[in-house]
């Protein structure tokens, strides 16, 4: 059986997406699916789209829906994609998450 990734997505630069019309740009459906589609990789994947803001813009609310996320999810393999601006203060929430290998990831 294929070991199996959670990939939990709060949006950020990793999902920006920008139009040819110069817009401000949206937070799209994520880079993640579109990556893993591309490289075929050798293990499973289930990819939750909780949040799609940048990181200045998450609220401690976010942030304890992430906590929550990360803790009760099946899998024990679990990469956050998240942005810079607040890696280091989610990284310190998450931290007393026991039996879970948590990769925070960043563009």
């Amino acid at each position: 059986m294929k070991p199996k990734i959670t990939f939990i997505l709060t949006g950020g630069t990793f999902d920006k997406e920008y139009d040819a019309l110069d817009r401000p740009f949206t937070i799209g459906n994520g880079a993640v699916k579109r990556i893993l589609d591309f490289v075929n990789p050798n293990f499973g994947a289930t990819i939750i789209s909780l949040i799609k803001k940048v990181s200045v813009d998450i609220t401690k609310e976010d942030v304890a829906c992430i906590k929550k996320t990360c803790s009760t999810n099946r899998n024990d393999k679990i990469v956050l994609v998240y942005g810079t601006d607040a890696m280091v203060g989610i990284a310190d929430q998450l931290k007393d998450i026991n039996n879970k290998t948590i990769v925070l990831l960043e563009r």
